[in-house]
């Protein structure tokens, strides 16, 4: 995928345009929900937390995504970045919660305990 290609050397603006497309065309294509996420995290990656979070959380709406630990963990990274410490608590935990064998499954356990003590 071009857009891939574009996000992987930096080329934010053309990814973006790239991952777009392809939602917005082919909401049904087998890469829709890879493509969502991708999008958002060309925000993140721009430091466009606010943008980035409205990308992730609309990765939710493909069923049977398998982005979506990815995203919960992007979420919460998001809102932190963004000083929202009550917000990416929330979304830890809720990585936590819904995700227990999510490969970053510690390390939002591990945030919401570093977070606690502020």
């Amino acid at each position: 995928m071009e857009a891939l290609s574009y996000y992987q050397n930096g080329d934010y603006s053309q990814a973006i345009t790239g991952f777009s497309n392809l939602v917005i065309e082919d909401p049904s294509n087998e890469l829709a929900d890879n493509s969502q996420y991708w999008l958002a995290e060309c925000y993140y990656s721009t430091k466009n937390y606010k943008r980035s979070i409205l990308e992730f959380e609309k990765v939710f709406t493909f069923p049977g995504t398998d982005k979506d630990d990815d995203s919960q963990l992007k979420l919460a990274l998001s809102f932190q970045s963004l000083g929202n410490l009550v917000k990416a608590r929330e979304e830890y935990q809720r990585m936590v919660d819904y995700f227990p064998s999510s490969e970053y499954f510690s390390r939002a356990k591990e945030s919401l305990k570093q977070l606690s003590l502020e």
